[in-house]
């Protein structure tokens, strides 16, 4: 099999802020995604939760490359609002069918 199954679970982001509280209140967004072939609709990240997750099935043909790396932002709800960015590197395989 070529490909990973659409919804593949891929990354989850937390937060270390008290609870309950404006700086907890954190965001998620994803503000790169580098790789040819490959955009943010192939990709999401769950504003509240920072899971992220495939929309679309990867195919190692059709991407052409070992490597995703998808740039996800944190903010949080403080003020002035803070925000820190993580970069997360997904490797691509070829399956045997």
């Amino acid at each position: 099999m070529h490909n990973i199954a659409i919804g593949f679970y891929t990354f989850q982001a937390h937060d270390g802020d008290e609870a309950d509280t404006k700086n907890s209140e954190i965001t998620y967004s994803i503000i790169n995604v580098t790789v040819e072939h490959f955009n943010n609709n192939n990709i999401t990240v769950n504003g509240t939760t920072g899971a992220l997750r495939l929309l679309h099935a990867l195919d190692y043909e059709k991407i052409n490359s070992d490597t995703i790396t998808v740039t996800v932002m944190a903010k949080d709800g403080g003020t002035p609002p803070l925000n820190s960015t993580a970069v997360v590197k997904i490797n691509v395989q070829v399956c045997s069918s």
